[in-house]
Order: structure tokens, then C-alpha cells, then sequence
């Protein structure tokens, strides 16, 4: 049918309207979309070809067995390793691919053996170890092979069964969590290391069951800031959102040329009287405020004063089907989690998107997807797949979910810890020789002792190993 085009007759036949509508915005709306949905395919490509060429390392940090740090000395170490942020122009980003550093802050459970462990760009291994043993220094760092390989392939699988979910906070993240100075008694002074409930946690499992915590960081600017001023411009009912558009332009320009004509002949009286009339304006705005209303500015001014990461924070757990339990392995880990809720933000396990839940329809299929979905982004350790891109956490705050614990404040005896350092003494010492005689002596009388009990010096080392209780295996966690 040929139609045609008389803009009088649009309002008075819909069928006219439908057909205007589709011809002439059908087309451009389509232009749109394609052109919205060809550059992220596109930006997906150059960024997986450029991910192609990074290479990564897994590094197990052992700390001291005396260790009396507080989290602040973590703290210390991310705001060093933010110094791995570098700006990347429009160049990097679309046609090289280029991505912001990531890494990958771990905590292990294997068995009951605990292992604090770093994944990182190779090239960045030496800003972690300074960062590490700056604050540490009898830590000790070594590479190892990746244990995130002992996840099953499939699922269902026949001899596991896994939970899994990211974590996210319950609240704007520009809101921070319940951080560690909350921790510290002010009168005593006297601090109850938040780590110390998940390590019990931990160490209290049973062969064969596993609990993988892991916090994907990517170091950003401080471009996230600008949503902390936006929230605290809506708590104290400022309205910050400026007109956009030419005539707001033209006028916003004569309207500044003229105030700036007028400060130039009243001078410094008018810019006295502007200040005093802005810090009024301000005192103002504050009195009116409700005491939680200015706590709430309070915090997210104290969180945006400090460095940010973007986080993707995930747990697995997985265990044998005949001693795998939600209560022990899940519910007791998430409740750990629940003590850094604070009065505006906390963190909790997402079941909108990740969570490996029971589904009414399809459970079986969904539920598989969903364990397949959290163990690829898992192993991957994405920082875009799962819900959302992540969310801010702060030096401190990053510092709270992660550290290393205080020894004084851990029980446990299944916490992976550097051994002492061995220093050899120096070769001509006089009383080298003398204690090289005395081992022999002693060596020979256990051996001479064996023998008479008909055992062997490989089965007394054997035995001398096997009874020594609470000792990781030697290369956590790789067995």
C-alpha cells in the first residue's frame, strides 16, 4: 500500500502513526542497538585476545608462627600493590584490548589445612613479594601448581557435591562495611581479630571437604568517588545534577562572565561575604540533618578518603556426597561473613544469579548450569562473570576480609605458617665438628635401637611423621 506522507493524518489514523513509526524510527532505533551491541562484542574480542597473552602465577604465602600484625599491615600491602594502576586511552582499550591488573586474594581450606594464597600476573610477582615482605618479613612465598583443578568437570558428578555462590554487599557500596578498628576494645585496646572465627571454621573440616574463599581485585581510579559525593548530595538534599543542553550552556556562560565582572569591582568584600554566605549555607544544611543521616556522610566520606578496588568476592564449598553438610561447610562460613555487617553495609551470599540453590521447575538442569556457571568464573577468576561487575571495597575494608590472622587469636594448629629461618654457621667454626660427632652418635643409637625392636630406620622416620599431629602437608595445597 502506498501511503503518502502527511503528517496531519498521523493523529487521526493509529494504523498511519504504527507505520510512520516503524519506517522512519524503526531503522535508526535498530542502527542503535546494533551499533550498542557490535561494540561490546567487539570489546569482548580484543580483550579475550589480549588476555591470551597475560600469564599468571598461584603463590602460597606462609606467615610467621609468631605473628603479631594487625590488619593494618595488609592494608599497607594493598595500597602499595594499587600502585600496578595504569591509565589506558582509547587506543588501549579498543583496538590492543588492554585490561586493568588484576589479582586474585585466596583463602584455602583442603582437608582442614588452611592456605593463604596470591594469583597474579607473572610480571607482577615482584611488587606482591616486596608488598608481602615489607610488612612481613619471615614470611615465606612460594609458587605452586593450581589447585583450583581439583573442581569437577561436570555436574552432576558422581562422587561430589558443591555449593557455590558469589558474595554481595547489602547495601551502595559506597557505603563501607564493618571494618577492623571496630574490633579493638577502646579501653583495653585489646583486639579481637575478625579472622579468628573463620579460621576455626576452617580447620575444623574433614578429609575430603573443601572451602575455597576468593576475592577477584581489580585496581581502578578514583572515578568510583564521584557516587560517594552523588549519595551524600541526596542525603543532604542538595540537587547537584546540572541542566544540560545548548540555550543552559549560553546561559550558564553569561551568568559567569557576569559574576566574575562583579567580583573584579567589589573585590575582596564580595568574596568574603560569598564564603561566609557558603559556609552558612553549610552549617545549615548539617543542622537539619538526623544523627543516622550524618553518621551515614560520616562513612562514606571515611571510605572514599581511601584507596578503592573493584572486588568479586565467590565461595565454593565441595565435599564427598556422604559427609558433605551445608550447616558445617556453608552455613557456618556465611555466618562468619556476618560479622562485618555494619550500621549501612555488610556482605551476603547473591541468590539471584550465582547461588547454587533448589529450583522448583527444571532443578536438576538449572541447578548443574549454575554450579558449572560459579566454577568456570571461579577458576577463571573473572572479574565480569556472575553478578554485575563487582563492587568497591576499600584498602581497609579489603583489609578486614582478608589478612593474615593473629596467632594469639588462632587455636588452630592446621594454618600453613612459615617455619623459623635457618641460618648455617659459618664453616670453620670450632664447634662444627663437634656437633656433625654428636648427630652421628645419636643417629647410630636410633638405629642400634631399631634393630633390636626389628624395625627399619625408613619406618621409624615413617612413624616419627605420621604422629605428628596438626602439621599441613608440606606443599599446601598441592598434596
Amino acid at each position: 500500500m502506498d501511503i503518502n506522507l502527511d503528517l496531519s493524518a498521523i493523529g487521526q489514523n493509529p494504523f498511519i502513526a504504527a507505520w510512520f513509526v516503524l519506517k522512519y524510527l524503526g531503522i535508526p532505533v535498530f542502527c542503535v542497538l546494533f551499533f550498542i551491541g557490535g561494540r561490546i562484542l567487539w570489546l569482548n574480542w580484543r580483550q579475550n585476545k589480549y588476555s591470551e597473552t597475560l600469564e599468571y602465577t598461584l603463590l602460597a604465602i606462609d606467615i610467621p608462627k609468631v605473628n603479631e600484625q594487625s590488619p593494618k599491615a595488609v592494608e599497607n600491602m594493598f595500597d602499595q600493590i594499587s600502585g600496578a594502576h595504569s591509565s589506558i586511552d582509547f587506543i588501549d582499550k579498543w583496538w590492543n584490548g588492554k585490561l586493568c591488573a588484576k589479582f586474585s586474594f585466596e583463602i584455602v581450606s583442603i582437608d582442614g589445612y588452611i592456605q593463604f594464597l596470591v594469583w597474579t600476573e607473572k610480571k607482577f610477582r615482584d611488587l606482591i613479594e616486596a608488598a608481602v615482605y615489607a610488612q612481613y618479613h619471615d614470611a615465606e612465598i612460594t609458587e605452586i601448581e593450581d589447585y583450583a583443578d581439583l573442581l569437577p568437570a561436570s555436574f552432576p558428578d558422581e562422587k561430589y557435591k558443591l555449593w557455590g555462590a558469589e558474595f554481595i554487599e547489602t547495601n551502595k557500596d559506597v557505603y563501607p562495611i564493618q571494618t577492623y578498628p571496630f574490633f579493638e576494645h577502646s579501653l583495653s585496646q585489646e583486639f579481637k581479630d575478625p579472622m579468628a572465627a573463620l579460621m576455626e571454621i576452617l580447620g575444623f573440616l574433614r578429609k575430603n571437604e573443601n572451602v575455597w574463599i576468593q576475592y577477584v581485585v581489580t585496581v581502578t581510579d578514583t572515578k568510583w568517588t564521584e557516587r560517594s559525593k552523588e549519595e551524600i548530595d541526596k542525603i543532604v538534599g542538595r540537587n547537584n545534577k546540572s541542566r544540560s543542553g545548548f540555550f543552559s550552556g549560553i546561559q550558564d556562560f553569561f551568568s559567569g562572565w557576569i559574576s566574575t565582572t562583579v567580583d573584579q569591582v567589589s573585590g575582596k568584600y564580595r568574596e568574603a561575604k560569598t564564603a561566609e554566605s557558603s559556609r552558612e549555607m553549610n552549617i545549615g544544611v548539617l543542622s537539619k540533618l538526623t544523627p543516622r543521616e550524618l553518621e551515614m556522610v560520616k562513612a562514606i566520606e571515611a571510605k572514599e578518603a581511601k584507596t578503592g578496588f573493584v572486588v568479586k568476592m565467590r565461595m565454593i564449598y565441595f565435599a564427598d556426597k556422604d559427609i558433605y553438610s551445608p550447616a558445617r561447610g556453608v552455613s557456618a562460613v556465611a555466618g562468619a561473613f556476618r560479622q562485618f555487617q555494619g550500621d549501612f553495609n555488610g556482605l551476603k551470599p547473591d541468590s539471584k544469579f550465582t547461588k547454587t540453590k533448589e529450583f522448583i521447575f527444571f532443578k536438576k538442569s538449572r541447578l548443574a548450569r549454575r554450579q558449572k556457571n560459579i566454577t568456570a568464573a571461579y577458576k577463571e577468576r573473572s572479574n565480569h562473570l556472575g553478578a554485575g561487575d563487582g563492587f568497591i571495597l576499600n584498602a581497609e575494608e579489603l583489609a578486614t576480609v582478608y589478612h593474615f590472622p593473629i596467632i594469639d587469636s588462632v587455636k588452630i594448629t592446621a594454618l600453613k605458617k612459615a617455619e623459623s629461618k635457618k641460618i648455617e654457621p659459618p664453616i670453620d667454626l670450632p664447634f662444627k665438628k663437634a656437633e656433625e660427632e654428636k648427630i652421628d652418635k645419636e643417629v647410630k643409637e636410633k638405629i642400634k635401637k631399631t634393630e633390636k625392636e626389628e624395625i627399619s630406620p625408613e619406618e621409624l622416620e615413617k612413624l616419627i611423621k605420621e604422629k605428628k599431629s596438626g602439621e599441613p602437608p608440606a606443599n599446601l595445597p598441592i598434596k
